[in-house]
């Protein structure tokens, strides 16, 4: 864990109080970020634009909701693109770049990868937004466009904006960076249309705060099987229940993680690496040899580092889950879109 991340959901409000002349500065660069966004129109496209997001620096669960909005969408028969600004990716740039099975999480980014190859529908990256939503409309004529994590990034008119939510952290100590984790103020959370908790809530000031906004759902996800890359086949999530395994992902919150593994009965040597770490094959070198069990999100950056010829350990295993939301929000998404 670092230094911020305990600063902002485990110490006193207090720790934080030197580093509030710094949220103030940040906060004023925000009120003329946001002037300079009113007095450019935002371009709006000829199809429904859902924009999934969070309030807060890090990881909430928006990329497991994409795929699962993608999938949902797909379902009825949709043509879903979606647009990303590829964070972390070397090809991130203005000129948009499209994600397939050529493309590598080094290139486009982690999260686009593994939304492509779970659901293979067109993504493009690029730090401007509406350019790469455009292509995919004339491309692939595609009839709805989901943007992960496109929040604070308002060049692109939206139809529905959803924020999510870290049940187990909520808003930290609600500060402003850099003193808390809030890349805006809380009062943002009653303009977008709707809010979905990641896992249950545990600040009790949170829970009375979010579960007032008219449109509040929960989400969860459901450990489902265990998948090894090397033989290509799938075991039950309990397959290494009774075992000591390595515990490997770069996840802003790696504690959700770490606990699901343990509710399936395995004993945990944990690697947390920072959030989107960029792996080597040096990082799943370990002392002890035992199984090595990762996120799909790390899975696909683990196989990327074995497809260029790395010897990787064969026991590897990545556990796949299934996004449950609660019942209503897709009904009521779908006729918000008409």
């Amino acid at each position: 864990m670092t230094y911020y991340n305990w600063l902002w959901y485990h110490a006193s409000r207090y720790w934080a109080w030197p580093l509030l002349p710094l949220s103030l500065l940040y906060r004023g660069a925000l009120f003329l970020k946001t002037c300079v966004d009113r007095s450019n129109t935002p371009q709006r496209l000829s199809v429904p634009v859902i924009v999934v997001g969070n309030l807060s620096v890090g990881g909430t669960g928006k990329t497991p909701l994409v795929i699962y909005l993608v999938e949902r969408l797909q379902a009825r028969g949709i043509k879903v693109g979606v647009v990303s600004r590829g964070y972390r990716g070397s090809a991130s740039g203005d000129l948009p770049v499209e994600v397939n099975d050529h493309t590598t999480p080094r290139m486009v980014g982690d999260e686009p990868q593994l939304i492509y190859q779970k659901t293979k529908c067109p993504i493009v990256i690029s730090k401007k937004l509406a350019r790469a939503a455009q292509l995919l409309i004339d491309k692939y004529d595609v009839e709805l466009i989901v943007s992960d994590d496109g929040l604070q990034h308002r060049d692109l008119a939206r139809t529905i904006e959803i924020a999510v939510v870290d049940g187990s952290r909520g808003f930290g100590n609600r500060y402003l960076l850099p003193a808390g984790p809030l890349r805006e103020p809380l009062s943002r959370i009653n303009h977008v249309t709707f809010v979905v908790i990641n896992g249950a809530l545990k600040s009790q000031s949170s829970d009375r705060f979010l579960t007032s906004h008219g449109r509040c759902y929960s989400m969860q996800m459901q450990a489902t099987k265990l998948y090894t890359p090397v033989y290509d086949k799938y075991y039950p999530a309990d397959h290494l229940t009774g075992q000591c395994v390595h515990a490997c992902c770069a996840l802003a919150n790696p504690d959700r993680f770490f606990a699901t593994l343990e509710s399936l009965g395995m004993s945990l040597v944990k690697h947390a690496f920072k959030d989107h770490h960029v792996y080597s094959a040096a990082d799943f070198k370990f002392s002890r040899k035992l199984p090595i069990v990762m996120t799909a999100k790390d899975g696909v950056k683990w196989m990327e580092i074995a497809e260029q010829g790395h010897k990787m350990d064969a026991d590897a295993w990545i556990l796949e889950t299934q996004l449950q939301v609660d019942e209503g929000f897709e009904k009521e998404l779908l006729t918000m879109l008409g």
